[in-house]
């Protein structure tokens, strides 16, 4: 059985420029990994609201940066 953090990786390297603006050490980002990534594909397989760009956009500033501290 795959662990639980097998997609940690990728989405490290996919977000490295989040890890490096913040500077966080290897513990933060993984943790930072594990929180955003099922985040992240949840925000993906779910239905697709009724949003323009921008709305979505300002949705995602307003729920998603301050999550990941940015």
């Amino acid at each position: 059985m795959p662990s639980r953090s097998s997609g940690v990786s990728p989405a490290r390297v996919a977000l490295s420029e989040i890890i490096e603006v913040t500077s966080w050490d290897e513990a933060e980002a993984t943790e930072s990994m594990e929180l955003m990534l099922p985040m992240i594909l949840s925000l993906l397989a779910a239905p697709e609201p009724e949003r323009s760009e921008i709305e979505q956009r300002e949705f995602l500033r307003r729920r998603l940066v301050p999550a990941v501290g940015l």
